[in-house]
């Protein structure tokens, strides 16, 4: 099973560095146990912030969780919004700090 979350973070998230793979990895994991969020759609979403907005995976995983700590996520999907609007937002001028502010 972490074999396949380590291959999928390896095809998701735009990095080569096995160390950071394994850390991308153990926090989408994380997330997806503390709120029972989808693995896939964790790592869409902080693509998403990673690539649209320059967040590291780190940052991106921060936001996720204190966004849905705070009542971002009561339809269960906030990533998949983040994935899909992230590009629109940046292009409308928003940052993350606006868009999810911690």
């Amino acid at each position: 099973d972490v074999a396949d979350k380590i291959a999928l973070v390896a095809q998701n998230i735009d990095e080569s560095d096995p160390s950071k793979i394994k850390s991308i990895t153990e926090n989408a994991i994380g997330l997806s146990d503390a709120f029972g969020s989808d693995f896939e759609e964790n790592l869409r979403g902080v693509n998403g912030l990673m690539t649209n907005m320059g967040l590291t995976a780190d940052e991106a995983f921060d936001y996720i969780a204190k966004g849905s700590q705070n009542g971002l996520d009561k339809t269960h999907e906030l990533t998949d919004n983040l994935a899909e609007y992230s590009q629109i937002w940046t292009q409308a001028g928003f940052s993350a700090s606006v868009a999810l502010p911690l």
